[in-house]
């Protein structure tokens, strides 16, 4: 560089001096002058509305002395503009404020730029005339979000495309009822992905979620574009979980089945239940055991002894493997073994034995008599009526 200014003229002459000092005549004058100052940079623009950064762009130099460009900017409409950068060659053309796509920018901050070029002696050209533009903001929150209820254990959860298109993933939280804790649900990448089927981290798989049957739940919606940055959330939603199958009532048990007890109930109300599971106990124990599972309203429980007693419970379950709450508890007995008769009374009358006894109560079907031994007993008649004839034969 030189002290010498851009685009002037100046006038030189020259004049020869020898060794003792003498000064010869002046040779004739010359007149020169300097080239101006780099021309202003063209087409400078400042990419509005990205994504924590600020590309810049501009037309190259066509001078050939030109070095590179000088870039200034100033945040908001009204500030001081500082140096952001020097950049060294002419034919670079591009910029990228926050140094990378996204960048390090503040969401929908406001910026003026300006830029000029310099040459190899230092010569700058005029500045651009500023350049104003602002970082893109958060994205919206998502529009038209809708929950579908009614699902075995899980909800569908839906909403609009959002319309910025930097958005990358969205953000689902639920909550149980009107007052449980919001949680994450999942993050569902794709802009274009706008639907999920929240079933509480079940595999895809299970016949259902892992939700509570007949439960609400409220769901929420955010966006997040490339730099993470996330929208305020949606609107809430809410939706029912399908509930599950009401106990069964009705439930009657039989006394005086022989050997096992006969259970029936009233069918359920709701028209997808495929099956009843009974369960029983001993009366005075506490251990459940599966003995039935029906697809009708009956069941028996059968290999009873004489007289044992069982209490029983059932719960239905629909098409979707949803189980309802135990019914009440109700008893059951097999058939108690019949009581002895009483008052036996023998009496012979011409060679034989009549018997009689009061039988133990209505509906007896046979006795059987025996003759005791010392130390076994032998059946020796059976008859339908509470008396019989025995011979002497037969009487021993």
């Amino acid at each position: 560089g030189c002290d010498v200014a851009d685009s002037t003229k100046y006038r030189y002459r020259v004049r020869a001096v020898n060794r003792v000092g003498a000064v010869g005549a002046p040779a004739a004058g010359v007149e020169v002058e300097t080239l101006p100052p780099p021309a202003v940079v063209a087409d400078f623009f400042a990419a509005p509305l990205q994504v924590r950064c600020v590309p810049l762009s501009w037309a190259a130099n066509r001078e050939p002395d030109v070095e590179g460009y000088e870039i200034e900017r100033t945040e908001g409409a009204a500030g001081a503009f500082a140096r952001l950068e020097r950049i060294r060659g002419r034919e670079t053309t591009h910029f990228l404020d926050g140094r990378r796509d996204p960048g390090s920018l503040p969401d929908a901050q406001t910026y003026r730029y300006r830029i000029r070029a310099f040459n190899n002696v230092g010569a700058f050209s005029e500045w651009t005339s500023s350049a104003e533009t602002t970082t893109r903001p958060v994205p919206p929150p998502p529009q038209g979000v809708a929950a579908t209820g009614g699902l075995p254990r899980a909800v569908e959860v839906a909403w609009t495309v959002s319309e910025d298109e930097k958005v990358v993933a969205y953000r689902v939280q639920r909550a149980e009822g009107s007052a449980g804790t919001w949680e994450d649900v999942a993050r569902v990448a794709g802009r274009e992905s706008v639907r999920l089927l929240d079933r509480a981290g079940a595999a895809a798989s299970a016949p259902t979620g892992r939700l509570k049957d007949g439960t609400g739940y409220r769901y929420r919606v955010l966006a997040i574009n490339t730099a993470e940055a996330v929208s305020p959330w949606s609107d809430e939603v809410q939706a029912t979980t399908k509930p599950a199958p009401v106990p069964p009532a009705g439930i009657g048990t039989t006394q005086d089945v022989a050997g096992k007890v006969v259970l029936a109930w009233e069918p359920n109300p709701e028209a997808d239940v495929v099956a009843y599971v009974v369960e029983s106990r001993a009366a005075d124990g506490s251990r459940w055991r599966e003995v039935a599972r029906a697809k009708t309203c009956t069941a028996e429980e059968t290999g009873l002894d004489a007289g044992e007693r069982r209490v029983y419970r059932i719960k239905a379950v629909d098409a979707n493997t949803h189980e309802s709450a135990w019914s009440a508890e109700s008893a059951g007995q097999a058939r108690p073994l019949p009581a002895c008769p009483q008052a036996l009374a023998a009496a012979w009358d011409g060679g034989v034995a009549n018997l009689a006894w009061q039988p133990p109560r209505e509906g007896m079907t046979e006795f059987r008599l025996y003759r005791k031994g010392l130390i076994s007993s032998e059946r020796i008649a059976t008859s339908r009526e509470p008396e019989t004839t025995l011979d002497a034969a037969t009487v021993g």
